[in-house]
C-alpha cells in the first residue's frame, strides 16, 4: 500500500515542527519512505505504534522503533511542511495497517 504523507523523526512534535513529505510504502517486513530524506524501517525493529491527535486538530502516527521515534501522517494537502491538511480516514487505515503488520510480527 502507498500513502502520501508527512513525517518527522525525533522525540517530540508540536504545531512549530517543519515536517519532511513523502510517499510512505508498507510491505509485510518494513515502510519504506521516499522523499525529501529517504528511510527504510524494519517493522520487526519497531516497538510499539499509536494514533493520537496533534492539539485536538489532526490524527497523527508515533512509531517508536528501537533507535528512533518516528511521526508520520496521510496528508491531502501539504505546503513546505509548514502548513499541512490531515487526511483522517487514511491516516486511521494507515494506523490500523501498521497495527496489523506489529501483531502479526511479535507473534511469529
Amino acid at each position: 500500500m502507498k500513502f502520501k504523507g508527512i513525517y518527522h523523526i525525533g522525540d517530540e512534535i508540536n504545531l512549530k515542527t517543519k515536517v519532511q513529505s513523502g510517499v510512505l510504502s508498507i510491505t509485510n517486513e518494513q515502510i519504506k519512505i521516499e522523499g525529501t530524506a529517504p528511510r527504510i524501517i524494519d517493522l520487526s525493529s519497531c516497538n510499539s505504534v499509536e494514533m493520537f491527535r496533534l492539539n485536538g486538530l489532526g490524527r497523527m502516527i508515533k512509531l517508536v522503533s528501537k533507535r528512533e521515534t518516528f511521526f508520520l501522517s496521510v496528508v491531502r494537502l501539504n505546503i513546505l511542511g509548514l502548513f499541512v491538511i490531515v487526511n483522517f480516514k487514511k491516516t486511521g487505515k494507515l494506523f490500523n495497517e501498521l497495527q496489523n503488520k506489529l501483531t502479526t510480527i511479535k507473534a511469529s
